[in-house]
């Protein structure tokens, strides 16, 4: 039974340490890959903070040039936009220069109507005085009867 148990305890003492050798070699085996995949992923992690910056760059860049085309269209349409407003302002003002013609000549107008208005106000009492002397000349070269054939005759 010696043999047994020494040959038992050999066998045991054996397979622990090819037991335990296969675990180090699988425990070695496992750290590798890990360190492996850390380097992988290190790898990734670098070129994806690398393509993220190169496309941060990009986007920058691509904002800035249609910042500035933005900025030149905005300039070129206020420059458009003073042309035309400066062509209106002269075509407004050209028509309150006629506007402003046309008032003085109705003022320059009227101040004619008036002293047409004024002289024959003057000659209409003129000819109340006239037709009053002849009314009296008349009544006095004329009879009645006479006299009422011309008021008639005057009255049409």
């Amino acid at each position: 039974m010696e043999i047994t148990k020494k040959y038992l305890e050999g066998m045991f003492k054996a397979q622990s340490e090819e037991l335990r050798g296969e675990i180090k070699a699988q425990g070695e085996e496992s750290r590798n890959e890990i360190e492996e995949i850390r380097g992988e992923i290190k790898l990734q992690g670098d070129e994806l903070r690398n393509e993220i910056k190169l496309q941060g760059e990009e986007l920058r860049n691509e904002i800035k040039l249609q910042g500035d085309e933005l900025r030149n269209e905005i300039k070129l349409q206020g420059e458009e936009f003073q042309t035309h407003t400066g062509f209106l302002l002269e075509h407004f003002e050209s028509k309150i220069e006629l506007l402003a013609e046309s008032v003085n000549d109705t003022k320059e107008q009227m101040v004619e109507i008036r002293e047409m208005v004024v002289k024959n106000t003057e000659d209409i009492a003129e000819m109340k005085i006239d037709i009053g002397i002849i009314k009296t000349e008349l009544r006095n070269k004329v009879d009645r009867s006479e006299l009422h054939h011309l008021k008639k005759a005057f009255a049409h």
